[in-house]
């Protein structure tokens, strides 16, 4: 529910400034620095509801970043209209409220010291008197202005709590502040209110009063918890975020730079690895959390989770070696967390160039501008550096996880092995002879059978598309999972 605010509007603001000037008597034009001076300088005004205001005005400038940030990311495209909306309310009407009522609570509190003054002063009994009834008409003008202001402030942290769930998940810590701004000023105007009744019997205003005060605090308190639910949240993604990368260090420690891991070792590695990132993955991902174990093959996603900073390029530089040039794939320095890829190459180069590039920042923590040539995982160099092969193995191990593949392929071929005979033959959709001249050796069945797209009657994507690798790497980790012989 929202307290309706009755006020009068202003005409809308056309811009809002991200370092605030106040505009009101005596301040028109004032920068920050010599605003806050003004507040300390122990005059009356600017008082707290001026103030309040200006704590208002701080968490509406903090919404309107939050949603230009994320208005420009294509994953938040669908609150699109809503932000808008939003948007609108607060450029429009909230804050160009507030910055009416800075102005008048600064002037209206002038005069009801004014009026205090004058009550004060004087000394003849009946004008004293008189003085005193016109210093609390003053003081209840005082009094309905920080209602207004909370109001205000409270449909902003409304409006905070909405965009800290929903908006840009990185700039949450600028939601929060604003949250935190405009419940500050509920706070602050709730003091100023209940200050103020003190000067008041039991009138119909006062009534009428004290049960706004009431209604004010009922939802200030209502949000205080709902924001407090949300740094708890914060905290607790915090603590599993770092539970992660404790879970993480563990896993890698003593394999690192260690020349004589095996390929089992490897394989352990990656499935230890990604175990962890599907316990966490509500802490990794935060939006499109996967819901298949397939999902967590996202190299790009665990690199930027362990600090690296990715980009793709156009084009990377060629360089010279004994073989002579070649275009670099890959650019990775694992010591300062930075990582460009080509797109100059196939999707499936690509990706086990990601992969790749991976394995080097999980086992090889000190390499700096190391370039990598193109590499899908097809061939092997048996004269390669260890660190290579590591990270050739590494990264076939995560694309294609040994329990993940073996799944899917008895999925797809209801078999756990499959052998050239004459069932194979018929469920590919060709004559045994046919088959077997096609087949003269391992790899070429495996080849067929990572890149075949249908199965007896079932039609789907192949096993190569799946994985996102090509069809020669998948036919060597189907050999090596023993999954394929002649």
């Amino acid at each position: 529910m929202t307290l309706k605010i009755r006020v009068k509007r202003s005409p809308a603001r056309s811009d809002l400034f991200f370092v605030i000037f106040i505009i009101m008597e005596n301040l028109i034009d004032l920068q920050v620095k010599t605003l806050l001076q003004k507040f300390g300088a122990g005059n009356h005004k600017p008082g707290s509801g001026s103030a309040a205001a200006l704590n208002g005005m701080l968490a509406a400038e903090m919404i309107r970043t939050v949603i230009e940030i994320t208005k420009v990311r294509a994953a938040y495209k669908h609150l699109a209209k809503d932000l808008e909306i939003i948007l609108k309310e607060v450029e429009s009407d909230i804050y160009p409220e507030l910055t009416k009522l800075i102005q008048e609570d600064s002037k209206q509190f002038g005069r009801t010291i004014e009026a205090r003054t004058s009550r004060d002063t004087e000394e003849d009994i009946e004008q004293k008197s008189i003085f005193a009834k016109d210093a609390l008409e003053e003081l209840k003008v005082a009094t309905e202005i920080p209602v207004a202001i909370a109001k205000y402030c409270i449909r902003l942290a409304e409006i905070g709590l909405y965009i800290f769930d929903r908006c840009f998940q990185s700039a949450r810590g600028d939601s929060s502040v604003a949250i935190n701004s405009a419940l500050s000023a509920v706070s602050g105007c709730l003091a100023i209110i209940n200050l103020n009744l003190l000067s008041f019997g039991n009138d119909e205003w006062t009534i009428k009063m004290r049960s706004e005060a009431d209604d004010i605090k009922k939802f200030r308190d209502k949000l205080l918890l709902e924001e407090d639910d949300r740094q708890e949240n914060l905290k607790e993604e915090a603590k599993k975020m770092h539970q992660f990368f404790i879970e993480i260090n563990d896993l890698k420690s003593g394999l690192e730079l260690r020349e004589g891991l095996t390929y089992e070792q490897i394989g352990k590695l990656v499935t230890d690895i990604q175990n962890t990132m599907w316990v966490y993955k509500d802490t990794i991902w935060k939006k499109n959390e996967p819901v298949t174990p397939i999902e967590i093959i996202d190299p790009v996603k665990l690199l930027k989770k362990l600090g690296y900073q990715y980009q793709q390029k156009d084009l990377l530089e060629s360089y010279e070696t004994l073989d002579g040039y070649f275009e670099t794939a890959g650019v990775i320095d694992t010591q300062n967390k930075h990582l460009s890829i080509s797109k100059n190459f196939a999707p499936q180069t690509i990706n086990f160039t990601i992969a790749h590039e991976l394995g080097h920042a999980i086992l090889h923590p000190n390499l700096v501008l190391h370039r990598d040539r193109p590499m899908d995982g097809s061939s092997v160099n048996t004269t390669v550096d260890f660190k290579e092969w590591q990270a050739n193995k590494f990264a076939s191990c995560f694309l294609m996880p040994s329990k993940l593949v073996k799944k899917q392929f008895q999925q797809l071929f209801l078999s756990t092995r499959i052998g050239l005979n004459t069932s194979t033959a018929l469920a590919l959709g060709m004559r045994i002879t046919d088959l077997r001249d096609k087949c003269k050796s391992d790899r070429d069945l495996s080849k067929i059978i990572a890149s075949t797209e249908q199965f007896g009657s079932v039609s789907f994507p192949s096993l190569a598309q799946q994985f996102e690798v090509s069809n020669e790497t998948m036919a060597i980790r189907l050999e090596e999972l023993e999954l394929v012989r002649l």
